[in-house]
């Protein structure tokens, strides 16, 4: 494998992971405003 498509990978999961937080966070400030809490893990599927 080339060292730039091994770059490209990494990018690629460095933005998936930005993605994630930025939802989880959106998903806690949405909470937030509606004084509910998230229950459970939600991303290891626990309720």
């Amino acid at each position: 494998m080339s060292e730039s498509l091994l770059n490209q990978i990494l990018e690629i999961f460095y933005i998936l992971i930005g993605l994630q937080l930025l939802y989880t966070a959106g998903r806690v400030l949405k909470a937030k405003k509606h004084k509910k809490k998230i229950r459970g893990r939600h991303y290891f599927g626990y309720y």
